[in-house]
This record gives structure tokens, sequence and C-alpha cells, in this order.
């Protein structure tokens, strides 16, 4: 961790902690909670519910500063900042109801009552329709749809709020609206996964028992499935994944934890590695050579505080060489061309980036790849070797995605569109580049995650136009080269994107529509409904899903 990020941190703590500070925000929250109380009265048909409310701990600042790096920037470094104007939960507030069914009436009374435009601070909020100006203080909604997707895949009523006190001052607050049930198994979820960053080989039999009470709140009829007496093939790869991953905590997490003196979530980052690892790993036997291999290193590491500075370590200038050798096999079989290298040298920098600044844990995925890679006689001169390391990482990451769709491109005739399996491929792994550019977390990687869920995407795009079409005709300009590739990676980013944030991006749908206007007298099928692209750009068409979307933009 950086002196800069560290100084942020205990500032940011002693500014919560501070008693005005805190005597201000409790009694803000009792005002909100009221405010909200005096809303749900007027419905006379709602009942049964409950308010309560909590402001953020000192103590949990740390962890949720490190886990979301983008508050340091977005604070600028100024923790008062941070406290009073950018943290979106300083203040939680939860409206517990009956039933899940309420859940849904709840909030439409809350956003009924919050149906009045209002800007503030340049925003566009929603509040209490009166006839009168708002006066100070009041509540202020910033409308998403509702309900929110949690990173479980379970959906939750989350809406941001500010209680708004003067002309630019005001106070961020959270408020969730859970049915019993569902506050049941959220709770038993937080108490037995939340901020427990350890591993437990039997990590399965958890994830499986909570889908069982989830099923059994929720009053479905499935049941738990009998836990099998032997494992598959792939349930013994699986769990020895597993134990490898518990095995990389147990030997670094608490020296990586003392030398940035906190608790971090590092679960994704050993998972990763252990993916990484065991990525072409084909039978049982060869996981346990892998293991072997694997453990007879992890005993051998110990860290030190300079290791995880990249400041004036790692360079990628130059590397695009060094992808042009690991590449050389997919050149020669008309894979991938002699462009990929310096798509492959994107991410890489990317990933510098990430690791050079406030991302602890890229920077922590970087060093543990790299001590793994290095021998121990070389372990000592560590920062040498971060740029090999910084390019195999590169390597891997992205080839997992690629041998997983790969077989998907099925070209008839290769002899007679030689040139349409790397411009495919390159357009993918732009598109993947840039997707991952703007969300930079390392869950993008995680097979269990999101990668299968994006390569369902990139399948789904394979199926939509014919890739044995001639792509690189002798006709066809170099300009229109170029439109053909950036609308294909427009397609894919488009679906990426909203499946990452559940938000369609506008620009990438004019972008998309111009491209294929500009080519309307090119011989060449996107399959793509021009005509629900403009409906969905005009907000004619409200998309629900993926699937939603990709029946709209697709042609059957």
């Amino acid at each position: 961790m950086n002196a800069d990020l560290r100084e942020f941190i205990q500032k940011s703590q002693n500014h919560l902690s501070s008693s005005a500070t805190s005597t201000r925000l409790k009694e803000e929250q009792h005002a909100v909670i009221s405010e909200i109380e005096k809303i749900l009265k007027k419905d006379t048909e709602l009942k049964n519910y409950m308010l309560n409310g909590r402001v953020k701990k000192p103590e949990s600042l740390k962890e949720k500063i490190i886990r979301k790096a983008d508050f340091f920037k977005a604070a600028q470094g100024d923790a008062v900042k941070f406290i009073d104007q950018i943290l979106d939960d300083i203040i939680g507030i939860r409206i517990i109801c009956l039933l899940n069914d309420d859940e849904d009436q709840t909030y439409k009374i809350l956003k009924s009552h919050f149906s009045k435009e209002h800007v503030f601070t340049g925003g566009k909020y929603f509040i209490a329709d009166t006839e009168e100006d708002p006066t100070y203080p009041y509540l202020a909604y910033s409308y998403e749809d509702q309900p929110v997707q949690q990173r479980n895949g379970k959906d939750i009523y989350k809406l941001k709020l500010k209680y708004i006190t003067g002309e630019d001052t005001f106070t961020n607050i959270e408020l969730q609206i859970k049915s019993l049930t569902h506050m049941f198994w959220g709770e038993l979820e937080h108490m037995l996964f939340y901020k427990n960053y350890k591993f437990n080989l039997d990590n399965d039999f958890h994830s499986k028992l909570m889908g069982s009470i989830d099923t059994i709140l929720e009053t479905l009829n499935a049941q738990l499935k009998d836990l099998k007496g032997h494992l598959s093939k792939n349930d013994k790869l699986k769990e020895t994944k597993n134990m490898v991953t518990k095995i990389l905590y147990n030997k670094f997490h608490e020296s990586i934890k003392k030398i940035h003196d906190t608790e971090l979530d590092l679960r994704e980052v050993y998972g990763l590695i252990s993916q990484l690892y065991f990525y072409e790993c084909s039978n049982y036997q060869e996981s346990l050579q892998i293991t072997q291999k694997l453990l007879s290193k992890v005993t051998e590491i110990q860290f030190t505080d300079n290791e995880f500075d990249f400041s004036t370590t790692t360079d990628t200038e130059g590397s695009i060489e060094d992808f042009k050798i690991l590449l050389d096999n997919y050149i020669e079989e008309g894979i991938l061309n002699q462009d990929t290298p310096a798509i492959f040298e994107e991410l890489a920098k990317n990933i510098e980036i990430l690791s050079k600044e406030t991302d602890i844990f890229w920077c922590c995925l970087l060093v543990i790849h790299t001590k793994l890679s290095v021998d121990q006689e070389h372990q000592g001169d560590l920062p040498s070797h971060y740029q090999n390391s910084l390019v195999q990482l590169t390597y891997m990451l992205l080839k997992t995605y690629m041998g997983k769709y790969i077989n998907d491109i099925e070209i008839e005739d290769i002899d007679e569109t030689p040139l349409n399996l790397s411009f495919v491929n390159n357009c993918i792994l732009k598109s993947l580049i840039e997707c991952f550019h703007s969300h930079k977390k390392m869950d993008f990687f995680l097979e269990d995650i999101h990668q299968e869920n994006i390569i369902n995407i990139i399948r789904k795009f394979l199926e939509s136009f014919d890739v044995n079409e001639p792509i690189l005709s002798y006709g066809a300009t170099p300009n229109e080269l170029e439109k053909i590739s950036s609308t294909m990676v427009f397609i894919l980013k488009l679906q990426v994107q909203y499946y990452l944030n559940r938000k369609i991006d506008l620009q990438i749908i004019n972008e998309i529509k111009n491209n294929v206007t500009t080519l309307a007298d090119v011989d060449f099928d996107f399959n793509i409904d021009s005509q629900q692209l403009a409906l969905i750009s005009e907000s004619k068409t409200k998309i629900t899903d993926l699937k939603h979307l990709q029946q709209k933009i697709y042609f059957n």
C-alpha cells in the first residue's frame, strides 16, 4: 500500500470518528428514518414493516477504500470530500417488510413520492411533488431501475438518496427494502461469507446450503441434490484447484496482510492464480503434478515490502516482441495475425497501470505470479522479472478466454477464407480488452464469476453472422475493413457492458448505427437490426435483460 493511500485512509477514519461528524450523521440518520416513515404511513394498505438504520463505522472504511480503488481517485485524496460527498452509503437505512411482494409495493410508494424532477449540483434527482420549492433539509432520489442485481445473483431494492441540507451540502443515503425472508437469507450469507476472506475446502457445500435455504424461504419445491459418493473427473480437478487456492491463502495471506497493515480480500487473487495454472490440465494425474510443483515453490516464498512497489519497476514498452514469440504458433496456423501482439500489449499496459496505481489486488496478483514464476536463486532480484511475468500473465488471461470460444469459429474452407479466423479473433480480443479497461476488476477473468457468461455472449455473437463470408475481400478499402472491425467490436461491447453494468451504452449503439450506414454498399451482413437499435437508442424499447437485448439486436 502506498503512502498516499495509507494517509487517505487514516484521515478518512479520523474525520468520520470526529465528534462533530459523528453527532451530525446520527442526527441525520434519525431525521431520515422519520421522514421515510411519514412517506410510508401515507399509504394505509402497507402494513407490517419496520425501519432501522446505521452510520458507517470508521473501522470498516479501510477495507472498503482498498476494495474500491476508484474512491481515492474520485476524492482526489481529500478525506473530508470522500466522507461528506462521495461515500454513497455513509448512512444506511433499511425497510423490513413482511412478504416478498411487499418489497415492490414499498418501492412503488417511495417512487411515487419522489416524482418531481430536481437539479442539484449539476445532477438530476427526484423530490417530493409539492407546489412550493423545497426547503432545507429535504430528501432527493437519484433514480435507477429497481431491483438491482447483487454479486450473488440475487435482486435487491437499493435506492441512492441524498439528504440535502444546503445549497451544495448533502449526505449520501443508501436505502434498502427487504422482506423478512430476504433479510434472513442476506444476514445468514453476510455472517458466513461477507468479509470472511478465509477459504474452506467445502466452499461448494456452503454455496449449496445457502441455495437450499434460499429455496425453502422462497417456498419453492426444489430440493438440495444428494451429495454423490464418487467425484467425477471435473469434480476431482475442481477439488484440487480449491485445495491449491486454500494453500495459497494459508501460506501468503498473513504476510501480505502484515505488509499492508490491513485485512485484504484476496480470494479472487488466489482463485485466479489457481485457474491459470490448471487451465490446460486435462486429467486428475496432471493436476496432481501441477500441485506438486506449485507446493515446492510455495514453501520457498517469502515477501518483502519493496516487492509491492511497482512505481519504478514494470514497463511494458517493448513487450510486443515478447508477445510475437508467445503467439508465433497461433499466427502460423492463421488463428491470429501480425496485428494480434499489439492487442495483447494493450491489456498488459492496462494491468501495469492498475498495478502501479491504487489497485492493491492487481498488485498482489502480479507479485505472487512473479514469485511463483521465478527460480529460487533469482527471488532476491524480483523487480527485473516483473515485465516477463506481466507478459506471461497477460498471455494466459486472454488465452483462457480464447481457448473457450475458438472451436466455435467454424471455418468451412480455410483456403477460401484464410484471413477470416484471425480477423474475427482480433475483433473479439479487442472487445474483451476494451470492456476490461472500463471494468478493471479481476472477476472479469474468473470463470465462476464473469468469464463463462461473457463466453456465452461471444458464442451468440459468432452464431449471428456467417464467418465463412469473405471479410477481407480484395475490393474492400482499408477504411471499410477498419469499419467492419470496429462494428464487430462495438456489437460485442454493447452486450458485454450491458451484462456487466445492466445499462445500455447509447454511444455504442450510435456507433454501430453509423458504421452500418457507412458500410451500406459493402457486401457484408452483420445480421444486426438497425431499426431495433434506433428504438432502443430513442428509449422506445426498454431492455429488461441480456436475452431481451440479444433478441432485439440480432435478426433471428
